[in-house]
């Protein structure tokens, strides 16, 4: 159970860390 928390939460984690990366990519980017 505890594992599966865990777990859980690293992928949300993860998932959240790509989203900002993408989205500091898109600014960076479009910035001339």
């Amino acid at each position: 159970m505890l594992d599966k928390w865990v777990n859980y939460d690293l992928y949300e984690a993860q998932s959240y860390f790509k989203k900002d990366l993408f989205r500091f990519l898109t600014q960076y980017s479009s910035v001339p």
